[in-house]
């Protein structure tokens, strides 16, 4: 009906505007100056056919858009446009499932059924004969497959497609696998203006509802990575244990959640302590899950003064997960404060260093890998390095993340005399302030724009021992 008082407009308009264009022309244009300009002529009817079709358009659309108004608030029509109405308001499936019992089924008197066909799996149906009958559905799924086009199609009383609106017996509109069916005897009298916005709407329901639900996968799975890391924390020191002689302090940024950098620090007896440090290769769960071993197998160890059974160990358990490309690199030392020694292995930890005072002033020690990186070649014959400790020495331990941060012209900060100069300075600090001011160098270094993980661990001889 509104299609055919659309035409009947459009007619009117046309007649109008070739009418108007000959009267026009008629009294503009002189008939008897024998001087006038033909392209002058020219151009003045070409700027009248412009005028006229100017405003036949205005009048067009100005009608036709009442027509449809009027047309589409009443009867069946009315419903489905209400419907279509109530999608951008939809941001669910129970949205969605409202407003379809809401409008269609109450309101409409119609049945729907709401079908992910590629899955062949039924999102929603009305709680009536047609809709909830499985042969029903059956067959909608045999005879509208999840290859369909988008569209809008029509149903025939058998549940198959007709070419025609007219004596339909629902319609299907298809989005993509998601297929909305709309049955009863009602939708035959649905005008077809209104189904180009319902396919629109539907798409914008469909790709509203992807959106939400990936920001939920991603949400669950932040909570999920959260807990991950909070599980991770614990393996890690809570607070620095007592040693007598021995002042501690630690500092950890994972870049994202989860990290692969650990230390510790753990009381073997009143005078002594191991010290830990290590990165694992790569980011991510794995990695997380080496790092537990590696802290869980020094924490369990029965002699936790015998290095080289401790680094065999944790080599052992990582090669036995046998994760691809997985190793960690490893500085493990027993501090004494009785005899005042060091005895470490260190497997290929570069920031490993000790700071003393002497003549000079402040010099540094480099204790130097004495072990290849664990749990993904085979270990040679594992040393145990002895270094005599005297009052007020430091040892620095960090992971790469502090010596190989870089800054805009693509420097190491390892690699300039300021980070070396900057950690003897530091190092009459407490091991607490030693650490804040390492970090500040390196956040001020790169500007703020960390690439890796960061743990530091700074011990510092205090009192007691030998002299």
């Amino acid at each position: 009906m509104i299609r055919t008082q659309a035409k009947f407009i459009r007619a009117i308009c046309n007649f109008t505007a070739a009418v108007l264009s000959v009267i026009i022309a008629f009294f503009i244009f002189p008939h008897h100056a024998a001087n006038f300009s033909k392209n002058f002529t020219v151009i003045l009817i070409s700027a009248c056919i412009c005028l006229v079709l100017s405003l036949k358009r205005k009048i067009l659309v100005r009608s036709i858009t009442f027509i449809e108004n009027r047309g589409l608030s009443g009867g069946e029509t009315a419903v489905l446009l209400q419907f279509v109405k109530s999608l951008r308001n939809c941001y669910s499936y129970d949205d969605f499932f409202s407003a379809s019992a809401d409008i269609l089924e109450i309101q409409g008197g119609c049945s729907v059924i709401y079908i992910d066909s590629a899955q062949n799996y039924v999102l929603y149906n009305s709680p009536d004969r047609i809709a909830s009958s499985p042969h029903i559905t059956k067959i909608l799924q045999h005879n509208f497959p999840y290859t369909w086009e988008d569209g809008i199609y029509f149903l025939d009383r058998k549940f198959g497609l007709k070419h025609k609106s007219a004596g339909s017996f629902g319609i299907l509109c298809c989005v993509g696998t998601y297929h909305l069916f709309i049955i009863g005897s009602s939708a035959q009298r649905f005008d077809s203006a209104v189904y180009p916005v319902l396919l629109y709407e539907m798409r914008r329901f469909q790709n509203h509802t992807k959106i939400i639900s990936e920001m939920e996968k991603i949400s669950e799975l932040s909570r999920e990575w959260r807990k991950l890391a909070e599980t991770q924390r614990y393996f890690l020191p809570q607070k620095m244990p007592e040693i007598k002689g021995l002042k501690a302090a630690s500092f950890f940024k994972p870049l994202i959640n989860v990290s692969g950098d650990y230390y510790s620090m753990l009381p073997v007896s009143q005078t002594k302590a191991i010290v830990l440090l290590g990165d694992v290769s790569g980011k991510g769960l794995a990695s997380a899950l080496i790092m537990g071993i590696a802290m869980n197998t020094v924490k369990s160890a029965e002699d936790k003064e015998d290095l080289v059974a401790i680094v065999k160990a944790i080599d052992h358990s990582i090669k036995e997960m046998r994760l691809q490309d997985k190793y960690t690199v490893l500085f493990i030392g027993l501090i004494d404060t009785e005899d005042m020694s060091l005895k470490y292995v260190n497997a290929s930890v570069d920031d490993a260093m000790i700071f003393f005072r002497n003549e000079d002033g402040i010099s540094m020690k480099r204790l130097n890998p004495n072990c290849s990186i664990l749990g993904i070649i085979d270990l040679e014959e594992i040393h145990v390095d002895v270094c005599a400790l005297r009052q007020e020495d430091v040892l620095f331990l960090a992971s790469d993340g502090v010596s190989e941060v870089k800054n805009k012209s693509g420097e190491d900060l390892g690699g300039t005399e300021i980070y070396l100069e900057m950690l003897k300075e530091s190092s009459i600090l407490s091991p607490d302030d030693f650490l804040k001011r390492v970090m500040h160098l390196v956040q001020k270094f790169c500007n703020n724009k960390l690439h890796d993980d960061i743990a530091m661990l700074a011990v510092k001889v205090s009192t007691g021992g030998k002299q």
